[in-house]
């Protein structure tokens, strides 16, 4: 039986409105590729050479890159990197020369994503559901925030000293959506620009930018041997697919059990809805409790809590209808209202023929009930049906034939 009504509508009308003005954001807004042919004749305005599709300028003896590339969502993003991290050019200072000498090379080097610190970050560490690393750099632990797949010693060891710390700040410091190291094959550190973070920068500071990036890989520490191969970071894609699986199926639930026994008044099970409160906040803490323990699991704890939101007065209602009408042990009733509105709804799957039935209960709505088409073809408006209904578990009244009133 189709599941429709005033809140449905409501809702979809705010989605469409809410579609309506993201397009109307993305249309007016230059496409990325615009932008980045923009950023690349600055580029080259700056001295900047070709090589291949990439650009490169020279940063105190370093070539740093720039050119766009796959992004972490599949979409690209433009970004600026340096080959090479570690071991590089040495700028004649004493100090420098005598850091780089004692700091230990890694064995191997990890990606690792550094971005600067939000709300919702410190709202997970506040919640104890997010855990990211703290390297004792209070500066840069307050600033940044970082998200890697490696162990804890990996990450520390790849993220170098302060020097190496305070270098990712700077850069940090002029606009890039996130900062990668090993995020590539040709890339040991880059600096990524989506097209929000590279709107700003059309006629931006390319050469600080490149500068920075060279500082960066200067300071990061050498590696022994080949780096590990570059990975996306784990994302909850698959998270993603179990929440829209389960809440389809609770969709799937709701009309199931409402096919079976359909309540002739919607209101009755509202108390239902409002009691879902519980069973979610119980499996919210239960999510919390699973998803736990990385540097990205608040945006699967947000994305369960959501879906959870949906999903459970979804499966508490269909379990309460089915209930209501499964131990249902009240004889039938013969009911005889009369036909108010004939309605034909066209879809995917065929065609739905409802009646909407005069109430019988001071204070009721009228029943919607779906009907065979040879059934809807005999009836008019106006005229008197034979409805057998129980009084069900909960006093939930549901319907369970329809009949011609002859």
């Amino acid at each position: 039986m189709p599941f429709n009504g005033s809140l449905a509508l409501l809702a979809s009308c705010a989605f469409t409105l809410a579609l309506v003005a993201w397009m109307v954001r993305v249309i007016r807004r230059p496409s990325f590729l615009v932008l980045a042919r923009r950023i690349e004749a600055v580029a080259e305005k700056l001295g900047a050479r070709r090589i291949g599709d990439d650009l490169v300028i020279d940063q105190g003896g370093r070539a740093v890159y720039l050119g766009t590339v796959p992004g972490r969502r599949a979409a690209p993003v433009f970004e600026v990197w340096s080959r090479e991290g570690g071991g590089g050019v040495d700028p004649g200072d004493d100090d420098y020369r005598t850091a780089r000498a004692a700091a230990p090379a890694v064995p191997s080097r990890p990606t690792v994503l550094l971005r600067l610190e939000t709300g919702s970050d410190k709202l997970g560490k506040l919640l104890r559901i997010n855990r990211e690393l703290q390297t004792g750099d209070l500066e840069f632990d307050r600033r940044v925030y970082v998200e890697s797949d490696a162990s804890d010693a990996e990450v520390l060891a790849a993220l170098g000293g302060p020097r190496a710390h305070a270098a990712f700040v700077r850069l940090l410091e002029l606009g890039p959506a996130y900062v990668l190291i090993n995020g590539h094959d040709t890339a040991a550190v880059s600096a990524a620009y989506d097209r929000v973070a590279l709107a700003p920068l059309e006629a931006g500071p390319l050469a600080e930018i490149a500068l920075r990036v060279a500082d960066v890989a200067d300071a990061l520490p050498a590696s022994e041997g080949p780096v590990d191969p570059p990975h996306l970071l784990r994302r909850p894609s698959s998270l993603v697919a179990l929440v829209v699986l389960v809440v389809g199926l609770g969709a799937t639930a709701v009309q199931v059990a409402y096919s079976v026994y359909p309540v002739c008044d919607r209101r009755d099970v509202r108390p239902v809805v409002v009691a879902a409160v519980v069973p979610w906040f119980l499996a919210v803490v239960g999510a919390a409790r699973v998803v736990r323990g990385r540097p990205t699991s608040f945006r699967s704890f947000v994305l369960l809590a959501v879906a959870l939101a949906v999903a459970t007065p979804l499966f508490s209602v269909a379990g309460a209808v089915m209930v209501n009408g499964g131990v249902d042990t009240s004889p039938p009733q013969d009911r005889s209202p009369t036909v108010l509105v004939m309605q034909e709804k066209h879809g995917r799957h065929g065609t739905d023929y409802l009646l909407e039935l005069a109430p019988w209960r001071p204070g009721a709505r009228a029943v919607e009930v779906s009907v065979k088409q040879p059934f809807y073809a005999s009836l008019h408006v106006g005229a008197p049906v034979r409805l057998v209904t129980h009084r069900g578990a909960f006093g939930w009244e549901w319907w369970q034939h329809i009949h011609d009133a002859k």
